[in-house]
């Protein structure tokens, strides 16, 4: 079967069938989850923000490009193309997207954006009039959030689409049949793929990318996370009674199944250690999460208090446990930290292990790394290490909070392998420019 025909079949079952069902689980599950909730009725106010910004801006015939991040995580990636591509051109207009509330409602509005926005339904519909209301000079994608009709949809119209910081693990279910077949058709239709690394590379060829693929640029990542490092410095993120204490740990990102092998760990090594402070960061920072961390401190007689209760009240006396009861600060704790634990790793895979390692921490995770080439490198270097269990995690938080010297080494070493990654920002910036201008090019002829 030749490729324009699989491709009709691909785009016909995937509109007939695919999209009606992602609705109709999307509305089932609207009235039980809060999250589903805001991102359904945030979408609806999507199309009035279009058209109040459209009118702000009527007359200004310069470049428009829109930015799609999943969420927060992937918006902190795009950061730093932002500031450079408004320092540059002050005049284009910057749209960033995203699919996730916990992205769009956390999203603090910056001079580098000039609309923030939830990505339209995937649905025909709903993109032709995305597409037709702000007819972009370009779509940027950022890591991995592909939408099969905003690229086909861009594709007819001649919009340039480009997938950034792209990366795609080895265990990926785009490379197993037969989902690999409905992505090779999607991942043709995109102009533009810059992957993360070469193993990134290789893994798209796999899916049929090869005349998008272009050269490896790295990842903008690596250029955010040292930022916020230094950003961290200049902040009250985090307790001045804290800054002298010998040693801190924080774990960030942290799942049910993290928490499981973790807390008993830091309840044990606090008993070893009762000069230590720790700060445990759940992936989602909900009350029905954050409960019973409190009550299980609580019940070892350990004092705990949410952070949110600090930056009312300053920190009461002799608390030895902050847990993070908001999202978006996590990189900033890690530069106050010796030692870290990133979570994730033992149920959908490890989250990002760049912002400790940019902020000198010893880094610790799970066994599921396979989503993450920085994670193996840290690993490789032999400066993160992967725990399986409580006591692993015991072993290695007595051990490197004892040898001090050997972890001044490990943390220096964590950061090198950020350090030595850095500078994708510009290049990147280069990339678009030039796509932007191919396309102004073309539209004049």
């Amino acid at each position: 079967m030749n490729e324009p025909v699989q491709e009709l079949l691909w785009f016909v079952l995937y509109n007939s069938f695919i999209i009606p069902l992602i609705w109709v689980v999307f509305h089932i599950a609207e009235p039980f989850s809060q999250k589903v909730r805001h991102g359904i009725r945030g979408r609806a106010e999507t199309w009035k923000s279009i058209q109040d910004f459209l009118q702000k801006v009527k007359g200004n015939a310069a470049p428009l490009i829109v930015f799609h991040s999943a969420s927060l995580g992937e918006y902190e990636q795009i950061r730093p193309i932002l500031a450079d591509l408004k320092k540059d051109h002050p005049d284009w207009k910057l749209v960033v997207t995203f699919f996730s509330p916990s992205g769009f409602e956390h999203f603090k509005r910056t001079e580098s954006v000039d609309l923030a926005i939830y990505l339209p339904f995937d649905s025909l519909r709903s993109v032709n009039r995305f597409l037709k209301a702000l007819h972009p000079g370009a779509i940027v994608i950022t890591k991995h959030d592909i939408w099969p009709n905003l690229i086909w949809a861009a594709n007819r119209r001649k919009i340039p689409t480009m997938l950034i910081n792209g990366t795609l693990p080895a265990d990926s279910a785009i490379l197993r049949f037969p989902v690999s077949g409905f992505y090779r058709q999607v991942y043709s239709r995109i102009s533009t793929i810059h992957p993360a690394s070469e193993t990134d590379r290789q893994q798209f060829l796999k899916v049929g990318a090869a005349h998008s693929l272009r050269e490896v640029l790295g990842d903008t990542r690596f250029d955010q996370v040292l930022n916020r490092a230094e950003e961290s410095k200049t902040g009250k993120f985090f307790p001045e009674e804290w800054k002298s204490v010998p040693f801190i740990f924080v774990a960030g990102s942290t799942w049910p199944s993290d928490e499981a092998r973790l807390i008993p760990a830091v309840i044990d090594f606090y008993r070893e250690n009762s000069g230590s402070r720790f700060i445990i960061v759940p992936h989602e920072p909900t009350p029905e999460h954050i409960e019973p961390l409190l009550k299980q401190f609580a019940k070892d007689r350990i004092s705990v208090k949410l952070y949110s209760e600090w930056q009312k009240n300053g920190l009461l006396e002799n608390v030895r446990v902050i847990v993070v009861d908001q999202i978006g600060i996590l990189a900033n704790l890690y530069a106050f930290s010796d030692m870290a634990y990133v979570g994730g790793s033992f149920d959908p895979g490890v989250h990002n292990v760049m912002e400790p390692a940019a902020s000198s921490n010893v880094v610790l995770f799970g066994p599921k790394i396979l989503n993450s080439p920085e994670a193996q490198e840290l690993v490789r270097r032999s400066v993160g290490f992967v725990v399986r269990s409580q006591e692993e995690i015991l072993e290695k938080l007595r051990e490197f909070s004892s040898d001090s010297n050997r972890s001044k080494l490990l943390q220096e070493g964590a950061r090198s392998v950020v350090v030595e990654n850095a500078g994708a920002t510009r290049q990147i910036v280069r990339s678009i420019e030039q796509i932007v201008s191919k396309k102004q090019f073309h539209d004049r002829r």
